[in-house]
This record gives C-alpha cells, structure tokens and sequence, in this order.
C-alpha cells in the first residue's frame, strides 16, 4: 500500500521575535486556537488565537502573540526553524523545514479534514494518525509505503504522536468517558510493545507533546475539562513520572506545543551552555549516522563540523568542549 496524504494549506505565520533573546534554547510555545470563538471576538473574552511562552526552569508564563481579526481561525501546529530564530504556526500545513530535510503537519485539532499527527523516527520512518481516523495510525518509509501500525480503537483516540532518538514513539491517547488521558510508548517500532507509560492526573479536552531539546524529557501540554488552566508537565519518557511546569490561563491553551531548538554544532544538546555527560548519551544515539541522509533535527547539535553526520571528527571536538561538572 502506498500513502497519499494531501494536507492543504489554510494559514502560514512566520513570527520572528523582537530580540533573538525571546527566543531561548528549551523555552516552551504553547498555541490556543480559538476556532469558531473567532467569529465572535467581539463577543467573547479571550476569542481569540494566542501563542504563549512558558520558562520550564522557573514555571513563569508570558502571552508571546494575539491573533485577532483575519488572523483568527485555528493556529495551533506550532514548529521553530532549525536554527531556532523563526517559530512558525499554521492551521494545517505540509512543507520542507528550511533546510529541505523534513516536512512538518499541524496535529490534527483543526478540524480540517486530511490533517492529522505526525511523528518522525530516527530510523527513517514517518508515524501518521490521519485526523479521519483518530483511532488508528500508520507507519510509512521513506519511499512512501504505508502499513498499518496499530489500531487503538478499543483504547481511545490519537491526540499526538512524537518519537525519540532512542527507537521509542509516544502517542498521547485521549479515552473519552472510559478514563483518565494516557501516554503510551513503543519500543523498535514494534506494535507489540505498546505500554501505558504515564496517566495524566486530570481528563484533557485535548493535549499535545513534544521532546526536550536532549530527547531527556517530553512536554505535555493539556487542557482539562470543565474550563481549568491548561497545565504544562514534564514527562519522564522511561518512567512516566510527571512534573508540573505551569499553568496557562486560556480558554484553549494546549492546542499545539514546540520548544526553541538548540544551536547545530555546539554539542550542548539540552541548551544549558555546557558540554557534559547529559549531552553524551544523545550524541551517542546520533554517533555514525549515515553519511548522505537527512541529519534528524535532535542530532544537528552533535555534527559539530557541519558535514550532515555525526562521527569521529564530531566525537574529536565533543571531547574537546566536554567539560564535566
């Protein structure tokens, strides 16, 4: 079987900050699309779409852009460029990352029929959750062939999907009245491996995911029912032990989620200005990519001599900018 997912475009922001200072390697975005609500801006308090910033380090949350008028209509895919100075969002999208490597879907809160979630793997394949089938998602090779990957319609419904550079893809999995949202992990792309790693303590309208700079930790973002803030949590991918970053005060914070990239060639992988052991083990999943293909964005802090792979040249000056605590 081969895939065709046809994504249309509705809306494309490029927003580039006042000062490169906003934004911070490992800072969180956090989209609310308003939806519907922005036909009644007028109306409705808070109709409109925002993009937030949270500080994982401090909790401190900040309205980063309001979207109103023509404007309104559904941001909530977020993405930050590789080199970490441009965030884009969009409402459904599909296009190459400025560097032609990847391509990039809005998760599939849009309501617009043909999205859906994506994650990229490091071995070369593409997870997809078609929004006509939240129930069900799909693994497709780089040429484009499509199997079936697992069916969760005895479990819930896919509301995102993101994949480490160790072999594990995470799908948050939404169950309706049948209980509390779960993240669920597999391991080597086997369907037979999936594990509820972590529960999240409130049921969510929706919620989205993305990893840590160091693919150490994943952020969920999620909007619980009833009308609360939208909470932040740092997820441990291993153990599945949540940690509350913030809480976000509008009405649909949680509808998409990136963090600020770290700078290529640097080996500091987590974007704490340092080289030590926490950088190690992702570079160490990175080491001896293969030369010719696409360098995953999670690696591109390791190829320090900028030649698209991660090898012994890199390994030479990791060792040299390793400077332990």
């Amino acid at each position: 079987m081969r895939a065709s997912v046809t994504i249309s475009t509705v809306l494309l922001l490029v927003i580039v900050p006042a000062t490169r200072a906003q934004f911070a390697p490992g800072d969180v975005y956090v989209s609310e699309a308003a939806l519907a609500l922005c036909r009644k801006q007028d109306e409705i308090p808070g109709g409109t779409d925002r993009i937030w910033r949270v500080d994982p380090r401090t909790g401190e949350v900040w309205l980063f852009a309001e979207l109103t008028g023509d404007m309104c209509g559904g941001v909530s895919g977020l993405v930050f460029t590789p080199d970490g100075q441009r965030l884009r969002a969009a409402s459904i999208v599909l296009f190459p990352a400025d560097d032609g490597m990847e391509m990039v879907f809005a998760d599939r809160f849009d309501s617009v029929g043909g999205g859906g979630s994506i994650a990229f793997a490091q071995d070369g394949h593409l997870y997809y959750a078609p929004y006509s089938s939240t129930r069900e998602f799909l693994r497709i090779s780089a040429a484009g062939e499509a199997e079936p990957f697992d069916d969760l319609t005895p479990v819930g419904s896919i509301e995102s999907l993101t994949a480490d550079l160790y072999g594990h893809v995470f799908v948050g999995l939404h169950r309706g009245g049948s209980g509390d949202d779960q993240i669920l992990r597999y391991t080597a792309g086997d369907s037979g491996s999936r594990t509820p790693v972590s529960k999240l303590p409130q049921r969510s309208g929706y919620l989205a995911m993305t990893l840590t700079p160091d693919h150490s930790r994943i952020y969920v973002v999620a909007l619980p029912l009833g009308w609360s803030p939208s909470i932040v949590w740092s997820m441990n991918p291993q153990t599945g032990d949540l940690t509350k970053v913030a809480a976000i005060g509008g009405l649909f914070a949680g509808s998409g989620i990136a963090v600020v990239p770290v700078p290529s060639g640097t080996g500091d992988f987590n974007g704490d200005s340092t080289v030590d052991l926490t950088d190690f083990r992702p570079f160490q999943a990175c080491f001896e990519s293969v030369v010719g293909t696409p360098l995953p964005r999670a690696c591109r802090a390791g190829d320090l001599d900028g030649d698209y792979d991660v090898d012994l040249i890199d390994y030479a000056g990791f060792q040299r900018s390793f400077s332990p605590a």
